[in-house]
């Protein structure tokens, strides 16, 4: 019964620490990419292409 206890509590810390790792390392790369612009740039680069495409879309079922 202990060593299922201990058990439990060595994979809980374990679960623990590799969220806590991954948390880390996402943050870092978003702030290389935030540092380097391309994320930020190719993220507004998408919306306005997307918000683009949608106004003509509309446009050609009114004129349509």
């Amino acid at each position: 019964m202990r060593s299922k206890k201990l058990f439990s509590c060595a994979f809980s810390t374990f679960r623990w620490i590799l969220a806590k790792g991954l948390f880390a390392f996402f943050t870092l790369v978003f702030q290389i990419m935030r540092k380097r612009g391309d994320f930020v740039g190719k993220l507004k680069l998408k919306i306005e292409k997307n918000m683009l495409e949608s106004k003509q879309i509309k446009e050609m079922r009114t004129n349509g």
